[in-house]
């Protein structure tokens, strides 16, 4: 099993970020997901600054994929999203389905959360356009979940169930899936900040 570490949701500012991906650095998750997916109005950090921080996991040790953002709305958005389908040192979580195109026939990647695969002919779907791995939405019932992993291709690897602070983490049927865990740290000292692990 593999611990990960998805993208930041929250807006934090530039050198709070990077303090805590080097908190990150120190610690046992082996896959880091980077990137900002929330909100293009964001700029505290540009893709030059997370291939930076992905250089960072990777003299760590540690497997850094760069995230795309949901709901492109705009030329630029699109632009920024092709950047970042463009690199080829790290590994990339498709979010919107102008990623998968972009994506499509030239690498695998990883089907985010944000593409709402709820059914087995969507998640072969992706899987014949290159997908590797999957992440489930975080609400998806354990029910529909549990029928999704039966019809899961092989050789798709999946990142499911999920868990918050004082709630009992859950987990697939399928013993080969990892879990999906979320922490969420909410205080008026830590201004909202939410860390949300994947393994």
């Amino acid at each position: 099993m593999k611990l990960s570490l998805g993208p930041l949701q929250y807006y934090w500012s530039r050198q709070t970020v990077f303090d805590f991906y080097e908190a990150m650095a120190a610690t046992a998750v082996d896959i880091v997901y980077l990137g900002e997916v929330t909100c293009s109005r964001r700029h505290e950090l540009r893709l030059s600054d997370w291939l930076d921080v992905a250089d960072l996991m990777r003299a760590s040790g540690k497997t850094a994929v760069l995230s795309t953002q949901v709901l492109l709305e705009s030329g630029s958005d699109v632009s920024a999203m092709q950047k970042v389908a463009a690199n080829t040192d790290f590994g990339i979580e498709a979010n919107d389905m102008g990623a998968v195109s972009a994506l499509t026939g030239r690498r695998g990647f990883v089907a985010g959360p944000h593409l709402n695969i709820y059914n087995g002919p969507t998640l072969q779907w992706m899987a014949s356009m290159g997908a590797s791995r999957w992440v489930a939405p975080l609400e998806m019932p354990r029910q529909d979940l549990a029928l999704l992993q039966r019809e899961r291709p092989a050789g798709l690897h999946g990142t499911t169930g999920s868990a918050l602070p004082g709630q009992p983490r859950t987990r697939s049927r399928d013993s080969r899936t990892p879990w999906r865990i979320s922490i969420s740290r909410a205080s008026p000292s830590q201004n909202c900040r939410a860390w949300t692990l994947r393994w």
